[in-house]
């Protein structure tokens, strides 16, 4: 079959929860992205999708709270305490890191 002729058939969610899945390297890029952006929203949407691609209900059981609570701090109007995202990379496996600005 010819590449002109095949069907794209993967929603551009399903494929970037695939690869958010798929390993903690691309997640990690993928989130460092987001926070370049100058919206500060941006991260949390990253954060959102790598948390929805990890499983939400297991994650939200890792840091301790429930679903509805967890959902709430990675909604549009959500704004996480940095302890809640500290606890909430950890359980991702990842860690918050601080680097000096790209001259």
């Amino acid at each position: 079959m010819e590449v002109d002729q095949l069907k794209l058939t993967t929603k551009y969610e399903d494929y970037l929860h695939s690869r958010l899945a798929a390993g903690p390297t691309y997640a990690a890029e993928y989130l460092n992205a987001c926070l370049e952006d100058a919206d500060p929203r941006t991260f949390l949407i990253g954060l959102r999708a790598v948390a929805r691609a990890y499983g939400v209900s297991l994650t939200a059981a890792e840091i301790a709270i429930d679903r509805e609570g967890f959902c709430r701090v990675l909604s549009e109007q959500g704004n996480p305490s940095l302890q809640n995202l500290v606890t909430l990379l950890d359980s991702l496996g990842f860690a918050l890191r601080i680097a000096p600005k790209a001259a």
